[in-house]
């Protein structure tokens, strides 16, 4: 026998063995996907338990066990990185698989953006199909979407009531929640904060946390008929964002900005705000917008500020839409000012219904611009209507257009009263324009204390760029006595340096003048000059009165702050469009 016959047997063995170990694979596979029905009973039994194992085993067999993958995904969904995307591609198994709560739990990680990337489009896609099926999740979810105008139809209020009334009839506390919420706000249903209330104790009843969130807001602000008290309120919200929901450290945060409730601790504010941006945006993300655009941190910082706004519009935020197309049409430092985007933004946020980007838009028409036609009527009742719907910066404007005689002859009684109610609900330009009344007795009692009360609140407490900048004119010109003339020019120059063009020139003045101040010609003309050079035409016209070579040297030296370039640039930022 020749060597490559001999060789003949070995190679026949190896196929042999090599076919018999593929045909065992096979048949340990047939049998593993078509387990007797006694081992399918006894691993949905386990699995029900919670079996990690069994639900792993009945998920993973052909042909696929919705339910496993289910209570496995469940299971995984409550934790964060990899297990919260492990049980995103368990709910889309059993959506493949025809559960109607697979595609509603998918719906929600798409929405959410939790364990995956945020998808509306195909989130709004499988509430539908589980709503289509009768699953009360996906109704809720797809209430929401279209309460809030986070669908592609856009907001359709009253479908998205309908929907949620559905969920919350089969027992989705999920969908009580959402009632309550809708009828807190006068989204889709008359405002009722006692149909709210009735909505959020159903929700909470049923161990749904965001009722029992609901019903601490209430109590935090005094609503439906429920007892006012911010500090057990906080507490509550402590508790909610400590576990859960850690939107809820909104909650905290805005309660340590503005010491109702919590200590004022602005620092303590920033903390659980930017926990709440970050890990359930958008919840935070605006506010932390507000104070970065404001006074609230000491320095306006606008970059930052729009970086916030655009985390809450991309999470689908209205009013955080509203704030960045704002902050687009006015432009600034370090903002590339887009017109067409921001006034885009801002009318889509007014027509899902939100007071805030209403409110924009109505000053957006007050002003008038190439995108926006003037159109005071208009502004007036939108300022209105978002006034209703307890908007208290809406109140504010409205209270502004008021004083100016927008629906005749000026009325500052009742403007008093806009910008009182505008203050009340924690505006804090509605502060400022209460407290200046209140210092000239303008459609009120004067008193002088009690109104440089409201401006010192509406600056340090409520971070209103206008009110410390109306807080410093107040002192400079004496409310104060003669001894805090000084403290207020101080103010003044530091509020110009933040790029606030009207404190520049009140700066200026106190300077030039001498009064309550050490007189400084050279340091008035470099507030003055700055002012001028902003854009600021009242002073140019004190420019003028200056004496010429102390301008010129003012001049120069803002030229080389401004690195060579010219000194006609604005180096603070020029008033936005004209506002009351």
């Amino acid at each position: 026998m020749s060597e490559a016959d001999s060789d003949l047997p070995v190679i026949w063995t190896g196929i042999g063995l090599t076919a018999a170990a593929m045909i065992g694979v096979v048949a340990w596979m047939l049998l593993k996907n078509t387990a007797a029905p006694d081992d399918q009973a006894e691993l949905a039994a386990r699995c029900e338990k919670k079996d990690k194992l069994a639900c792993a085993t009945l998920c993973s067999r052909t042909p696929t066990d919705p339910n496993a993958c289910l209570v496995l995904g469940k299971e995984l969904a409550e934790g964060t990185g990899d297990e919260a995307a492990r049980a995103v591609k368990l709910f889309a198994k059993a959506c493949l698989a025809d559960s109607p709560e697979g595609c509603a739990r998918l719906g929600r990680a798409q929405y959410n953006g939790k364990g995956t990337s945020r998808d509306l489009e195909q989130a709004e896609r499988n509430f539908e199909r589980a709503c289509d099926a009768d699953n009360a999740l996906g109704c809720a979810g797809l209430g929401h979407a279209l309460l809030f105008g986070r669908s592609g139809k856009g907001a359709e209020p009253k479908r998205g009531v309908a929907l949620a009334e559905k969920a919350c009839e089969q027992g989705e506390q999920r969908g009580c929640a959402l009632l309550g919420l809708a009828s807190l706000n006068g989204i889709g249903v008359p405002r009722d904060a006692e149909k709210a209330k009735e909505y959020f104790a159903t929700a909470c009843r049923g161990d749904e946390k965001r009722g029992c969130l609901g019903l601490a807001v209430l109590e935090y602000h005094g609503q439906g008929g429920t007892e006012r008290s911010p500090e057990t309120a906080v507490k509550k919200f402590r508790e909610f964002c400590a576990g859960e929901l850690e939107d809820a450290c909104a909650y905290v945060g805005m309660a340590h900005l503005s010491g109702i409730g919590a200590e004022r601790n602005v620092k303590k504010a920033l903390g659980v705000l930017e926990r709440a941006c970050d890990r359930a945006p958008p919840a935070g993300c605006a506010l932390l917008g507000e104070l970065y655009a404001g006074a609230g941190l000491g320095r306006p910082e606008p970059e930052k500020a729009v970086s916030y706004f655009e985390r809450a519009c991309t999470h689908g935020l209205p009013d955080g839409c509203a704030a960045l197309g704002r902050a687009l049409v006015v432009g600034g430092a370090g903002v590339r000012r887009d017109e067409s985007r921001g006034v885009k933004l801002v009318q889509d946020s007014c027509a899902s219904g939100s007071p805030h980007g209403c409110t924009t838009l109505a000053l957006f028409e007050v002003s008038g611009s190439a995108s926006i036609e003037r159109n005071v009527e208009s502004a007036v009742k939108r300022a209105t209507q978002s006034c209703d719907a307890a908007f208290p910066p809406a109140c504010t404007l409205l209270g502004g257009l008021i004083v100016q005689g927008a629906e005749g002859k000026p009325d500052v009684e009742r403007a008093a009263k806009l910008f009182e109610k505008g203050c009340a609900g924690g505006d804090g330009n509605g502060c400022a324009y209460f407290g200046a009344q209140v210092v000239e007795g303008q459609g009120v009692k004067r008193d002088v204390a009690a109104g440089l009360s409201l401006l010192e609140r509406s600056c340090d407490v409520l971070g209103s760029l206008q009110g410390c900048a109306m807080h410093a004119r107040a002192l400079v010109l004496g409310a104060g006595g003669r001894a805090a003339v000084k403290d207020g020019a101080e103010r003044a120059e530091q509020l110009c340096q933040m790029g606030e063009v009207q404190s520049c020139l009140i700066a200026g003045v106190a300077y030039g003048q001498g009064t309550g101040v050490k007189k400084d010609i050279p340091r008035a003309a470099a507030l003055v000059v700055r002012a001028c050079a902003a854009g600021f035409p009242p002073a140019c016209e004190v420019q003028k009165r200056l004496p010429k070579p102390v301008v010129e040297r003012a001049v120069a030296e803002l030229k080389a702050a401004l690195g060579g370039a010219d000194s006609s640039a604005p180096a603070p930022t020029a008033p936005e469009p004209a506002q009351p």
